[in-house]
């Protein structure tokens, strides 16, 4: 309970300071009460749309994900196998690092259709991410000279090489890929969301209400969106350090 208690004071006090500046504004176009939001929340929990629009956000979202840890874990494999390789990459991934996420959204669109956006976004936003992260854990398995050593004089075969030394050296950095990256891919789906306007996404229904100043249901959404993301990001966690 005593590690809970600073928890539910902090969302308590969140919660006052939302309530204060709403009456003080007094707008609820620029700024809706919580009880407003939560009440939207409800309203929209109940609705087929709403549930349409998670689906689709999930299936972009999670399909980028799954895809750039492949893309990922190929890409970090050779590069910290090779330094060619690895300078070679070097260039176009720092030139995806440092490409703003709308400016890449925008230039996707003259190629793709506004579905497949933030599908292809998330990928290209993530890739270095999970890249680095590999081929650091392949360069950082280099270091075990004298693991390798001890098991070349016990004779280990390939696969115990693998899974005693290889593999508990790798995790960790894979782990952190895998975190680094979910987190990152609910960021740049949304946004690639809010921009193209797909058919059924949650970014599009927080563009066409803010656009209809219906800022009470675009707070709901948003809230709904922190509780997946949330959800779903802890989850992954627990099932990492349950690996480890």
């Amino acid at each position: 309970m005593k590690n809970r208690l600073p928890t539910l004071l902090s969302v308590i006090f969140t919660l006052a300071l939302w309530k204060i500046f709403s009456i003080l504004i007094g707008s609820q176009i620029i700024l809706p009460s919580p009880e407003k939001t939560f009440f939207c929340m409800a309203s929209l929990f109940k609705k087929v749309f709403f549930w349409q629009n998670i689906f689709f956000t999930l299936c972009r979202i999670y399909s980028a994900f799954f895809l750039t840890i492949i893309l990922g874990v190929i890409l970090g494999f050779f590069s910290g196998k090779s330094a060619f390789f690895n300078s070679f990459l070097a260039f176009p991934l720092s030139i995806l690092k440092t490409t703003p996420v709308a400016a890449l959204i925008l230039i996707l669109l003259f190629a793709f259709n506004s579905s497949t956006i933030p599908f292809i976004s998330a990928i290209l936003m993530c890739l270095p991410v999970m890249t680095e992260c590999t081929a650091q854990g392949i360069k950082n398995d280099k270091k075990n000279i004298k693991m390798y050593e001890m098991a070349r004089i016990f004779e280990f075969s390939k696969g115990q090489k693998f899974f005693f030394i290889f593999l508990p050296n790798f995790r960790s950095f894979f782990y952190s890929g895998l975190v680094s990256v979910f987190g990152m891919t609910w960021k740049v789906v949304a946004a690639g969301e809010i921009i193209t306007v797909p058919k059924y996404a949650v970014g599009s229904f927080l563009y066409k209400n803010q656009i209809a100043l219906e800022s009470a249901q675009v707070f709901a959404m948003t809230i709904y969106l922190i509780i997946f993301s949330y959800t779903l990001e802890s989850i992954l966690k627990w099932i990492l350090k349950s690996k480890i």
